[in-house]
């Protein structure tokens, strides 16, 4: 409940700050088209700390990067690596149509860590930006994934 009321906090300074702008006479203008999501996926790698409440495999870098401009997501998902879909409007996010390479990994825990990630990752639904930190869930309310910004 604390990551979404920080999630809305930052959606609302956001908000507030895209949405004035100074015109050439000093006057403050709310032009509704300088307003933008409400926090940007965009831009950094985010890397996996915690999946379903348990911290992140140590060592495994299971990572999400998000391109809004053409409604993608990509990286490592741990062993393998995979692209999507992933469209953003407001605070929700509709990721589907997951692909991923087809290596196997033996290290402990990696390939059923991974089959959670996609999973978690396919069903989420919802997202904030707290700081350098994303949580994405499959409800209002839920998180399933963190990350934090490289």
């Amino acid at each position: 409940m604390r990551h979404q009321y920080l999630g809305a906090v930052a959606a609302l300074t956001a908000l507030t700050a895209a949405g004035c702008a100074s015109t050439p006479d000093g006057a403050i203008s709310t032009s509704a088209s300088s307003v933008s999501a409400p926090a940007a996926l965009d831009g950094p790698t985010w890397r996996l700390t915690s999946i379903d409440g348990h911290p992140a495999l140590a060592g495994v870098r299971v990572t999400a990067v998000f391109a809004s401009d053409s409604d993608r997501v990509a990286g490592s998902a741990g062993c393998n690596q995979y692209f999507g879909r992933a469209a953003v409007e407001g605070e929700r996010i509709e990721v589907g149509g997951l692909g991923a390479t087809k290596m196997f990994c033996t290290t402990d825990g990696v390939m059923p860590q991974e089959a959670a990630y996609l999973s978690a990752l396919g069903q989420a639904t919802v997202y904030s930006v707290a700081g350098r930190q994303l949580f994405l869930g499959p409800v209002s309310g839920a998180v399933s994934l963190v990350f934090d910004a490289e």
